[in-house]
C-alpha cells in the first residue's frame, strides 16, 4: 500500500467517525455534503456507510435510548392529559413523575386510595405493541421483587398501565442514601432472586406452554426501590427463552447488553451479564466499557472489561459473570452475588479444579519458574541474596496499558488510557518527563538499548508512532501511516530504525532519522475493509525482534505466527495455529523459539476454549 492509499484509508476512517458521531445526536449528515469535504472518497465512502447502516438495529433501538452517553428522545403526550383527570373510573392522576422515549409516568390514586404509578404510552409510536406483549406475559407472574402490574387499558389511542409506585430507582437511591456495602449486596440479592425466578422454566405462556423468561433490559433505571426493598420493573423488552431458537431481536440498551445480543442471540445467563454491568455502575460508579455506540459494542464483544472501579478481590467474580461465552458465567444470578459476598470474607480467589488444560499450563509455568531460578542462581552467584523493593510511581490518571524499562534499569516508560507517556527516573522513584502529544490512549511503548530514546504507539484515531528524546524530554518526530491503533513498537539494535505493527493489518519498518517508512513487511501491506465493522483476522497483535535485529516475529489475530527478514521485509516462515488470538508473544535471542499465551477466540462463543501456553519452533537458518 503506497502513501496515497494510506492517506485515503485514514480519510475514510475520519469521515466515517464524523458521520457516525452526528448520527448519535440525530444530526445525520447528507452524503452529498460529506463528499464535499472528502471528494476522493466518492466510491469508498458510500459503500462503507451502507455497511454501517446494516448494523443500525444494534445502535438505534426503537423503544429505548441506548445508554447513559446518548441523547433521549421524548415522546409528546397530548396536553389534554392533566392533573386531576380520571380517564379510567376509580383512578385519578395526581402528578407527572417522569417522561422519556416511551411516554409519561404519573403518580395516581386507585380504588381504596391506593397510591400507584400510571404509565401512558401513545399507540402511534409502536411501543404499545411491545408493552402489550410483555403485559400478557407478566399478567399472572408474581414475585416479591418484581414490580406488580394492576391492570392495563387502551383509551383514546393511548395504552394506560397501572403499576406499583416506586419511590426512586437504584441510582437515585445510591445518591440520596449512600447505603453500606452490605445494604447494596442485600438489594442485589433481591434482584438476583427475581431474575432467577424469571429465568427458570416455570411460567405459563399465552399458549399454555411452560417457559423461561429473560428480562433483557437490566440496568439501574429499571431496578426500583419500593418500601425499602428492591423490585425489578419495566418488562417491555422481556422475551420467552426459546431453547431451540435462542434468537435475540429488537431493542436493547447497549451499555448493559451481553455480547450474544450483538450476535442476535440470547442465553439463560444474559440477564446475569447485565446484572454484573449494573453492579460495576452501582458499586464503583463507572462502566466497564465506555465510548460511543460502536466502541461499547466492540468492548462487549472483544475486549476485557475495565474493573478498576470495584475492589480487587471482587474482580475475578465479576469477570466471570462478564465472560464473553455464556456457558462460562456463574450458574445463576444468585450464585454470582453469593460469590461476591464470599470474596469479601475470603479475598483470595479459590484455586480452580485442575483439568488437563490447567494441568498443562501449570507444568509449563512450573518448568519456567525452575528455569528462571536456575538462571538466577548461576547469574547472581551462590553467596548473593536477592532483594525486592516495592514502590509506587504516581502520575497517570487512569489505567496504565504498557511499560518498558532500559537495560541498565534506571529509566522506565509507561503509557496509559489518559493519553500520557511518562518517562520515569527509577532510581529516585519520580516522573522525569510527561508527554501529552497523543490524542488517544497509548497502546505500546519501547526504550532504545542506550536508554536515550523511546517510542510510543497511539490507539485508533491517533494511529501515530512518536519518537521521544529521554535526555532532553522532547518529541523528536512522528511517524504517520497507520490507519488504526499501533499495537506494538520495537527499536532495532542500531538505534536508527524501528518496527511497528498495527490493527490496520500492517507491519512497517521506519527510518528514525527522517521519520519515513522504509518498507512494509511481506503480506502485511494492505488494509482489510472488514476492520470497519468486525475486526480483521489479519490484524497484527504482537511482535518481537531477535537480538541481532535480523528477524521479526509477529502473531496475527487469526492465530498465525509469522517470521520475517527485517532488512528485506520478506516472510520466511508461517506457522498456522488454532483460530485464536494471543495475549502475548515472546521469542528467544536468535528467534528460533517463540512462546504465546492464549487470549480467546475471535468471534465464536463455542466450546471448548484452548487454554494452553504454546511453544513454537521457528526456522534455524
Amino acid at each position: 500500500m503506497d502513501f496515497a492509499q494510506s492517506k485515503m484509508n485514514h480519510e475514510l476512517e475520519e469521515a466515517l467517525f464524523s458521520w457516525e458521531e452526528q448520527r448519535l445526536f440525530q444530526k445525520e449528515i447528507p452524503l452529498e455534503s460529506l463528499l464535499l469535504s472528502y471528494p476522493a472518497l466518492n466510491t469508498e465512502l458510500p459503500r462503507a456507510i451502507e455497511e454501517l447502516q446494516e448494523m443500525d438495529w444494534l445502535l438505534y433501538p426503537d423503544s429505548e435510548p441506548i445508554g447513559d452517553s446518548f441523547p433521549d428522545k421524548e415522546t409528546v403526550i397530548p396536553s389534554t392529559i392533566t392533573k386531576g383527570d380520571s380517564p379510567i373510573p376509580g383512578y385519578q392522576l395526581i402528578k407527572k413523575i417522569g417522561k422519556g422515549s416511551f411516554g409519561e409516568v404519573w403518580e395516581a390514586q386507585g380504588p381504596g386510595d391506593l397510591s400507584l404509578a400510571m404509565k401512558i404510552i401513545p399507540m402511534s409510536n409502536g411501543l404499545d405493541l411491545i408493552e402489550i406483549r410483555s403485559l400478557k406475559l407478566f399478567k399472572s407472574i408474581r414475585h416479591p421483587h418484581l414490580l406488580s402490574i394492576f391492570g392495563f387499558w387502551i383509551i383514546e389511542e393511548h395504552l394506560w398501565i397501572a403499576m406499583e409506585l416506586a419511590e426512586m430507582n437504584f441510582l437515585e437511591y445510591m445518591n440520596k442514601v449512600n447505603p453500606s456495602e452490605n445494604a447494596i449486596l442485600s438489594m442485589f440479592t433481591e434482584a438476583a432472586e427475581a431474575l432467577d425466578f424469571l429465568n427458570q422454566k416455570q411460567h405459563f405462556s399465552d399458549g399454555g406452554e411452560i417457559v423461561a423468561i429473560l428480562h433483557r433490559d437490566i440496568k439501574p433505571q429499571n431496578m426500583l426501590i419500593v418500601g425499602g426493598a428492591l423490585k425489578i420493573g419495566d418488562f417491555g423488552l422481556a422475551r420467552i427463552l426459546d431453547e431451540e431458537k435462542n434468537q435475540h431481536s429488537g431493542c436493547m440498551t447497549p451499555s448493559y447488553s451481553p455480547p450474544e445480543f450483538f450476535q442476535e442471540k440470547m442465553s439463560a445467563s444474559s440477564d446475569q451479564y447485565s446484572l454484573a454491568i449494573t453492579y460495576c455502575k452501582i458499586r464503583g460508579g463507572a462502566m466497564p466499557f465506555i465510548g460511543n455506540a460502536a466502541e461499547i459494542m466492540a468492548g462487549h464483544c472483544n475486549r476485557l472489561p475495565e474493573l478498576s472501579m470495584i475492589p480487587l478481590h471482587q474482580r475475578w467474580v465479576v469477570g466471570k459473570a462478564l465472560e464473553k461465552n455464556p456457558l462460562k458465567r456463574w450458574g445463576s444470578c444468585s450464585e454470582f452475588i453469593r460469590q461476591i459476598r464470599q470474596s469479601n470474607s475470603n479475598p483470595i480467589p479459590p484455586v480452580p479444579t485442575l483439568d488437563r488444560r490447567t494441568l498443562f499450563t501449570a507444568i509449563v509455568l512450573g518448568f519456567g519458574l525452575v528455569g528462571i531460578a536456575l538462571f538466577a542462581r548461576a547469574f547472581l552467584g551462590r553467596n548473593q541474596s536477592p532483594t525486592f523493593k516495592e514502590f509506587i510511581l504516581e502520575g497517570h490518571q487512569g489505567e496504565v496499558s504498557c511499560t518498558s524499562i532500559s537495560e541498565d534499569g534506571k529509566t522506565g516508560i509507561s503509557g496509559g488510557k489518559d493519553k500520557k507517556v511518562i518517562a520515569w527516573d527509577l532510581e529516585n522513584q519520580r516522573a522525569k518527563f510527561i508527554f501529552n502529544d497523543h490524542t488517544k490512549s497509548i497502546l505500546s511503548v519501547a526504550i532504545s538499548q542506550d536508554g536515550q530514546k523511546a517510542l510510543s504507539g497511539g490507539a485508533l484515531l491517533d494511529n501515530r508512532v512518536i519518537l521521544w528524546d529521554l535526555a532532553k524530554g522532547e518529541k523528536v518526530l512522528e511517524m504517520i501511516g497507520h490507519v488504526h491503533g499501533v499495537k506494538d513498537v520495537r527499536f532495532l539494535p542500531d538505534g536508527k530504525r524501528a518496527i511497528s505493527c498495527s490493527l490496520d493489518c500492517t507491519a512497517r519498518l521506519w527510518d528514525l532519522e527522517t521519520g519515513t517508512q522504509i518498507h512494509f513487511f511481506e503480506e502485511m501491506a494492505t488494509y482489510d475493509p472488514r476492520n470497519m465493522q468486525y475486526g480483521s483476522p489479519r490484524q497484527v497483535w504482537h511482535m518481537d525482534v531477535s537480538e541481532d535485529g535480523k528477524k521479526m516475529v509477529c502473531c496475527l489475530r487469526d492465530g498465525r505466527i509469522c517470521v520475517h527478514d527485517v532488512d528485506s521485509g520478506k516472510r520466511i516462515q508461517t506457522l498456522n495455529g488454532p483460530e485464536q488470538f494471543y495475549n502475548s508473544l515472546s521469542i528467544n535471542r536468535d528467534a528460533t523459539v517463540a512462546i504465546t499465551a492464549f487470549g480467546g477466540t475471535s468471534y465464536s462463543l463455542r466450546e471448548p476454549i484452548d487454554l494452553k501456553i504454546m511453544r513454537w519452533d521457528l526456522l534455524t537458518t
